[in-house]
């Protein structure tokens, strides 16, 4: 089978949509024909099957481009990893599957069916474009052959926002790497090490880091703790402040940026991996591959119920859900972790991360793709027949 993969969020782009598309673009390459297109200077440099920057953001120019690619590839499918490619649909000429993340149909950023207004960059202009991209999102439904969505909560939003039938609604969650699956360190220090790994941006305030920054003082003095923070973006500057201010920036290290080798290491080393992300109508965590590739590592997580995290951390068996993002909360649940780890063993923790391996995601989404294109066949031959 000959899969078009539509991926706009790929290397150099960092954050979750970006690691889903290379993760999932180099599993199903293992067992199917993949042709990745993407945005200009976007490219996997692991990759050996053809890829193919087009993207425009103009939809007649773009159908034109990637029909005239299918001409030379002719493609079983399409699959699109960002909902904003759902007008593609109507155009192209092999069935189209697209994945819903989560914020790429709440607040779109890809401009179908809003062409005429993208000259306009005025902040009062911004809700009109959204709705109307939106909109295009909703129009393109009929059109798509199969729709996925990386959560729960995702589905859930994709029914309340967009109207969706929930049984149109197939469930395919990120994977993780097999390199994450590594052994803890046995370290014996009574230091409770804490680990955050995200995308530190103004614009990206869900992350919340800053929550747990203040929640930290509020935990009992009988705990000891060292926090890391794994990631780079112009909100580092006032997070180091925030440190400075809460008196703690002695536990508190930024790493800023890292390799994949170094990533592995602050992983292996932790106890405890916080992300307690707080959403809002236009923002959410869609999934958090984050959870994953700690949980890959035996490292317990501890969320919030906003977004898709309780797809990755179980309560009480692979971490800690709290019912809010508040500081106390946090503090209160991380206190509550470390009287009950006992129950939430590294191994525990792995044996749960091992369904989310990519070998395992993309021969599910390879089997779904070949699923629709071979139902759709069936029924347009019983059509003619009629």
């Amino acid at each position: 089978m000959r899969i078009g993969l539509i991926a706009p969020e790929l290397p150099p782009d960092v954050g979750g949509m970006a690691e889903f598309s290379q993760g999932l673009a180099l599993a199903l390459a293992t067992t199917s024909d993949v042709v990745l297109v993407t945005l200009p200077n976007h490219r996997l440099s692991t990759a050996d099957f053809p890829q193919h920057a087009m993207m425009t953001g103009w939809l007649p120019r773009d159908t034109e481009l990637l029909n005239g690619l299918a001409a030379d590839h002719p493609m079983d499918a399409w699959l699109a990893l960002n909902a904003g490619l759902a007008p593609l649909a109507r155009r192209l000429d092999a069935p189209c599957l697209t994945f819903f993340m989560g914020n790429d149909f709440l607040n779109p950023w890809i401009p179908y069916g809003a062409g005429w207004l993208e000259r306009f960059q005025r902040p009062y202009v911004a809700p009109l474009r959204y709705h109307l991209r939106r909109a295009a999102i909703r129009r393109a439904l009929p059109d798509l052959c199969g729709l996925f969505s990386i959560s729960h909560s995702t589905s859930r939003l994709m029914t309340q926002h967009l109207g969706v039938d929930p049984e149109r609604i197939e469930l395919h969650p990120p994977g993780v790497d097999d390199a994450f699956f590594q052994p803890g360190t046995a370290d014996q220090d009574p230091t409770l090490r804490i680990l955050t790994v995200a995308r530190l941006s103004r614009y990206n305030p869900r992350k919340n880091v800053d929550g747990l920054l203040r929640a930290l003082p509020l935990i009992s003095s009988e705990i000891p703790w060292r926090y890391t923070v794994v990631g780079d973006g112009d909100d580092l500057p006032r997070l180091r402040t925030l440190a400075r201010q809460l008196a703690i920036e002695n536990r508190v290290v930024f790493r800023g940026g890292v390799d994949k080798a170094d990533l592995l290491a602050c992983y292996a080393d932790a106890d405890l991996f916080v992300l307690a992300a707080r959403a809002s109508d236009k923002d959410v965590e869609g999934f958090g591959i984050v959870y994953l590739e700690a949980a890959a590592a035996g490292v317990p997580a501890l969320a919030s119920r906003a977004g898709g995290a309780t797809d990755a951390v179980v309560n009480g068996e692979t971490g800690i859900v709290i019912t809010e993002s508040s500081p106390r909360a946090i503090a209160d649940g991380i206190e509550h972790f470390v009287k009950n780890r006992q129950q939430i063993t590294s191994k525990k923790v792995r044996d749960f991360a091992e369904q989310f391996r990519w070998t395992t995601i993309a021969g599910r989404v390879r089997n779904s793709v070949e699923s629709y294109v071979t139902n759709r066949a069936t029924v347009q031959v019983i059509d003619r027949v009629a």
